[in-house]
């Protein structure tokens, strides 16, 4: 099953699927469309028509037997053998794809001017450590209108766009909300003062109805873009979804660090340290290990190999690196060994995740390849409803994704959305590993559950881990065929 909206231990996470589909589908046009070649004789290129365009195992949907196995996203292609072939329970036909799976020809089509194709957002950067541009929303209210509105609509939507009128002490001022906007003595909630506090409305509440408007957004809900746009109406940024917010609503986005882990090749020192302080020293330990000095200064989240070996003077430990000076190990994190899975095959990848030290290292076999700092749920013990602790065990990577959107309503809190988050991997229920653009707190617990990463390091991740992405496709599942990459969370 794909992730489904509104789940709890990390964020919600949503993108539109395509429809369930019946054992009964309709008839398809009758004139076949023309299609668009691909390199191979005998198969073409054929668009996803749906932000989640089923790709199965065999002919046949999941209460079929048939198994989902990922799945396409709108405006993205991928190659297929041209010809198709129709089922009673898909009866546009089925197209086999060149790397393996089947799509319905009712949510996939080989022509590729068709209207729900071309309207969607470019395809992600996959060169990049983001696969999209983001944007930060920064007041509240902000509205996403369906397609670009009139100036007349845009008024009517949009009061601060009006020229302020003082009106007379003794004549009351009501404003007019629009439809499905919580309202408290006329004034819609988007244009109350909160003192600097998040509106304690939901995500429900923003929904605008049938009208112009899709949505509102509260301030620090981030969007992933397609373009800016200008119209009669005025310039917008087009989202990912086909939405359009008033680009002067938004500041884009850029990454809040270029963090990143490290690759570990040859046979030098295993063990990964980080700097978390903003105060750390590179230190000499005297060649008796009686005196230790402080020297220059180390940045903070700078990613050192250590040796191994260890000295406790005056109460404070330190650690050698590989470049010959030492670390205090109160200023920062390192990584600690982790014992193999008893039933490992030899050179089989696995994911040791330290909630300790928040430290993640990728396995092959027994021998380490990657280590990183990441940020795991935030832990309190005393207060429940604080309490995101990241769940323990062992578990395999279940689903991969390169984006998606997470959002969620949080008591006493109020909502967030979180647009087409980047290489997300569900290892068990909600939680998953995923890029956290928005932070730069690696090393130190901060999430809702889920395993914060940085950009690159994330990427990285999704990249290396089981199963593989084919390429075209936005989303893959793991299957008995193929397994996901074993992930273990430890304390």
């Amino acid at each position: 099953m794909m992730a489904s909206a509104s789940l709890v231990a990390c964020a919600g996470t949503k993108d539109d699927a395509a429809p369930a589909p019946s054992s009964e589908e309709p008839a398809p046009a009758p004139a076949p469309p023309p299609v668009a070649e691909a390199a191979d004789a005998g198969t073409a290129l054929i668009g996803a028509l749906y932000m989640q365009t089923p790709i199965m195992s065999e002919m046949a949907w999941q209460k079929e037997g048939g198994v989902r196995i990922g799945y396409v996203r709108q405006g993205q292609k991928v190659p297929v053998f041209a010809q198709p072939h129709p089922q009673e329970n898909c009866k546009a036909g089925w197209y086999e794809l060149v790397q393996g799976g089947f799509v319905c020809g009712k949510y996939a089509s080989l022509d590729l001017n068709q209207p729900s194709f071309q309207k969607a957002g470019h395809p992600p950067d996959m060169q990049a450590s983001m696969p999209y541009e983001y944007a930060y929303n920064l007041t509240n209210g902000t509205p996403l209108y369906r397609t670009p509105p009139s100036r007349e609509t845009r008024l009517e939507s949009e009061p601060w766009l009006l020229p302020k009128k003082e009106a007379p002490e003794d004549e009351a001022q009501v404003d007019t909300p629009d439809a499905g906007a919580p309202s408290d003595g006329g004034t819609p909630w988007y244009l109350r003062d909160y003192g600097g506090a998040k509106p304690q409305v939901t995500l429900d509440e923003l929904r605008g109805g049938k009208g112009p408007i899709a949505s509102r957004m509260v301030r620090g809900f981030f969007l992933s873009l397609d373009k800016d746009v200008t119209t009669d109406g005025g310039h917008w940024w087009k989202t990912q979804d086909g939405l359009y917010a008033p680009f002067e609503r938004l500041v884009a986005y850029k990454p809040a660090t270029d963090f990143h882990g490290i690759w570990l090749e040859g046979d030098g020192p295993t063990a990964v340290g980080v700097i978390l302080s903003q105060k750390a020293k590179k230190y000499t330990v005297s060649a008796n290990k009686k005196t230790v000095t402080a020297g220059a200064s180390l940045p903070y989240h700078t990613v050192l190999r250590l040796t191994g070996a260890s000295v406790t003077l005056d109460g404070a430990r330190y650690d050698e690196t590989s470049e010959g000076f030492w670390t205090k190990a109160s200023e920062g994190t390192k990584t600690r060994a982790a014992d193999p899975p008893k039933d490992l095959a030899p050179g089989e990848k696995w994911i040791d995740i330290d909630v300790t030290a928040q430290m993640l290292v990728a396995y092959e076999g027994d021998k380490p390849v990657f280590a990183t700092a990441v940020s795991t749920g935030v832990i309190d013990k005393k207060d429940k409803t604080r309490d995101h602790h990241t769940v323990l065990g062992s578990f395999r990577v279940r689903e991969k994704h390169i984006s998606s959107t997470m959002d969620d309503d949080v008591p006493g809190v109020g909502p967030y959305s979180l647009q087409d988050v980047p290489w997300i991997m569900f290892f068990q229920g909600s939680y998953a590993t995923h890029t956290a653009f928005w932070h730069n707190s690696f090393g130190r617990m901060r999430s809702h559950g889920c395993v914060n990463m940085a950009p690159q390091d994330a990427k990285a991740l999704f990249m290396w881990s089981e199963p593989r992405l084919p390429e075209g496709w936005h989303g893959v599942l793991a299957t008995a065929e193929r397994p996901g990459t074993r992930i273990i969370v430890r304390e």
